[in-house]
């Protein structure tokens, strides 16, 4: 399953109704937002039929400018719950009636006066629905000045807005691959002016859904913008098993036994080669921990559960005290958890809510993956066996040299420190 967004700046023209018309056969998403149709509701309802088997919402355009329109897949359940000549919210049943969550594509304000009409308008439709909600379309804004290219930078005033409305809303981008802007004002030389304008929010609980979601900016010549596609599953090819590494968990400190169990494991000799020995009580340390971990301090969430079911049948107040602060002990351990998995030093969105930090390492874990990297003779290497070799190759040429000369030349400038 899929979603499409593009500001199709008109679709007038025949052409531009038949070149979308081949990129939607290409990709088959299951949700397709327009924005600037720049169409009435019956000349959209005629350009439906001619670009597949939708179904569709429209909103008439306002004259020459605007236009909204969602289209989606006959085999899906979408109901609308709101529309606006900036927005249009639904919620989906997707097939197997599985899971509902809510999509709204969104057309910012493009006036620079009108900027916070969008962060009015997200605020607003927030408190309409409690489903998993994903965002999506050309919302007219960049959050970080890093976003744009050329030109003069945006008022932070406004970025600031903008990113607040944001969190507020309880959104967080979901990153992208491909080129980093969306959209370009098609000038010249150096009038030329590049944004990340277009772009997918979701939710913490339709994250949790679609944990394997991925954003593509595609390389289509449609309008001034890119398209952006939302994968709500990533291509089996990118899909793999991580080899499970040993981390050594920040809240574990918080426990007397865990020093217990690295001095036991560090004080078994394994080898008189100290390197080797050194080598051997590390690995020695993690299995140790990593058993301790599971027979003895347990997972975190599994342990506040099963504490949270004994304190709903637990009658005396006393016994309930007792595990309430059991709970609010695991819960201090939860937060250190995802504070150390968002790399964050702070704990002002703490609380005893781990949403924030769940969201920020789960941004993280998709900033970290490696999706594709570019071999020296300019081509670009995406499966999985091609990146390793890519990888290998770069650092045995940089940590390697080949026919060095004037090396005692080099070393006789460096100061002796040692005689």
């Amino acid at each position: 399953m899929s979603i499409f967004c593009l500001n199709c700046r008109g679709l007038g023209d025949p052409r531009a109704v038949n070149n979308l018309r081949r990129v939607l056969r290409r990709y088959s998403p299951s949700l397709v937002f327009l924005s600037e149709t720049k169409l009435p509701v019956v000349g959209m309802d005629n350009i439906r039929r001619k670009l597949g088997h939708y179904n569709g919402i429209a909103v008439d355009s306002r004259g020459r400018s605007g236009g909204v329109a969602l289209l989606w897949e006959k085999s899906i359940n979408v109901s609308l719950l709101s529309c606006s000549s900036n927005h249009i919210d639904v919620s989906v049943l997707d097939v197997g009636g599985q899971h509902a969550w809510r999509f709204t594509g969104v057309y910012g304000w493009a006036e620079t006066q009108n900027k916070v009409k969008t962060c009015e308008l997200l605020t607003a439709i927030h408190r309409n629905s409690d489903l998993p909600w994903i965002v999506g379309g050309d919302l007219n804004e960049i959050m970080f000045n890093f976003e744009k290219k050329g030109g003069s930078p945006k008022s932070q005033h406004i970025l600031d807005l903008f990113r607040d409305t944001m969190e507020e809303c309880g959104l967080y981008d979901l990153g992208f691959t491909g080129y980093e802007f969306t959209w370009e004002n098609r000038r010249n030389a150096d009038a030329v002016i590049e944004e990340r304008l277009d772009r997918y929010c979701a939710s913490t609980e339709w994250s949790a859904l679609f944990p394997d979601a991925e954003v593509q900016h595609l390389d289509e010549n449609l309008s001034d913008h890119l398209p952006i596609l939302l994968r709500l599953v990533a291509p089996r090819g990118r899909r793999r098993q991580r080899r499970q590494q040993f981390r050594f968990e920040n809240m574990w400190i918080q426990e007397d036994s865990c020093r217990q169990v690295i001095q036991g494991a560090w004080g078994v000799s394994h080898s008189e080669d100290p390197w080797a020995e050194l080598g051997a009580k590390l690995d020695g340390c993690s299995v140790a921990l990593g058993k301790w971990n599971r027979e003895t301090f347990g997972q975190v969430q599994d342990r506040i559960r099963r504490l949270v079911g004994f304190l709903s049948a637990e009658r005396d107040i006393i016994r309930r005290r007792s595990i309430l602060r059991e709970i609010s002990a695991w819960r201090r351990r939860e937060e250190v958890f995802w504070a150390q998995r968002a790399k964050a030093e702070f704990l002002l969105h703490g609380d005893s809510n781990t949403k924030w930090f769940h969201a920020r390492a789960q941004q993280r874990r998709k900033n970290n993956t490696i999706v594709r990297l570019q071999k020296e003779d300019g081509s670009w290497a995406e499966s999985d066996v091609e990146l390793q070799q890519v990888v290998v190759h770069y650092f045995s040429q940089l940590f390697s040299s080949d026919r060095p000369e004037q090396v005692e030349e080099v070393i006789s400038g460096i100061p002796t420190r040692v005689t």
